[in-house]
């Protein structure tokens, strides 16, 4: 900047006079009787009478030199929050409350251990389990924490579950399904013909020693 007002001010200062000398030579050098130089003066008149194709020459170069300058660097690039005032938005505030709320609700976890009956070392009656199983997946769809996309073609709720879990792989994979008589009805998970007790556990190990991509969106794997 400092370099263009500079090279304004020469231009206004020689250029006019080196135009003025120019004039002179075409119309004659009369001067008025009354107007008066000082020794400065004239010096500067000389020497703008003689080398005035050279100040001219001078001055455009420094006019090309500073636009060029200029182009390569002045910054004109900008950010549309160069253009907000200092102080927080309201919306922005709202939107970092609406993340807060967001995460803090992501914290909010409930463990459901399925344990067999005192005295029992395993969990029998398979069928049953899956079945009830099916009824908790019913009833987390009403809490009101819980994510229900019902907009799109499921309306299944949103929840880390070995329920959840076992209808993917079923829903995702028909081998699974048919090689441990399990089926999907109407969306919700159960069993097959040809279903004996023992294919629910076999199903739960052969999914704990898979080591393939069960949820691309979040890169975990079956086990």
């Amino acid at each position: 900047m400092a370099l263009g007002v500079i090279s304004a001010f020469l231009a206004s200062t020689v250029t006019v006079g080196a135009v003025h000398v120019v004039a002179e030579r075409g119309i004659g050098n009369g001067t008025s009787a009354g107007l008066q130089f000082d020794k400065l003066a004239t010096y500067t008149t000389e020497f703008q009478r003689k080398n005035a194709v050279w100040v001219m020459l001078a001055v455009a170069a420094v006019t090309t030199g500073s636009v060029s300058i200029a182009v390569m660097e002045l910054d004109t690039s900008f950010e549309l929050t160069d253009f907000l005032s200092e102080d927080e938005m309201e919306v922005m505030q709202v939107r970092q409350d609406i993340y807060d709320s967001y995460d803090a609700a992501a914290w909010k976890t409930v463990d459901i251990f399925i344990e067999p009956p005192v005295g029992d070392d395993s969990i029998t009656g398979e069928s049953d389990l899956l079945r009830a199983m099916d009824f908790l997946d019913t009833r987390i769809s009403g809490i009101p924490e819980v994510v229900n996309p019902t907009s799109t073609s499921s309306d299944r709720p949103s929840y880390d579950g070995l329920y959840p879990i076992l209808r993917d792989a079923v829903d995702s994979d028909q081998s699974f399904g048919e090689e441990f008589h399990l089926a999907i009805f109407d969306g919700e998970l159960g069993i097959s013909d040809g279903f004996v007790e023992g294919d629910l556990t076999s199903a739960i190990s052969s999914l704990l020693s898979n080591q393939s991509v069960g949820d691309p969106l979040r890169g975990q794997t079956w086990s």
